[in-house]
């Protein structure tokens, strides 16, 4: 086993990570296809009218963003997430606080040691 200098070996880690950097086609790697799914399952039917219309309009609001970008697939599945989504939205909004409830937890940021 050969022994190399601290130069040489920083010297080779900064090539492999500068190399690690580069897009998948620079490096002459294929990239790798993702399995297709099939077609998502229906938003369940348990989120009340207002739930339901809530969730879709997040779903417009990000395909009128990034539409163009968004295959098929992908549209489905945002579909889906939404509405996963607002089901836990609905039991969060559902849980009862008063005024005077306190966090759990509140943040106090670290102070340096002199």
């Amino acid at each position: 086993m050969t022994r190399i200098s601290r130069r040489e070996f920083a010297r080779n880690v900064g090539i492999a990570a500068g190399a690690a950097l580069l897009p998948a086609r620079a490096r002459g790697e294929q990239k790798p296809k993702l399995p297709e799914r099939g077609p998502a399952p229906p938003p369940p039917a348990q989120l009340s009218p207002a739930s339901q219309a809530e969730a879709e309009a997040r779903v417009q609001m990000i395909v009128a963003r990034h539409g163009a970008r968004l295959s098929p697939a992908e549209r489905a599945d945002l579909s889906r997430l939404s509405h996963d989504a607002q089901e836990t939205l609905d039991k969060l909004r559902a849980y009862a606080l008063e005024v005077g409830d306190e966090p759990a937890h509140t943040f106090r940021a670290p102070r340096r040691r002199r």
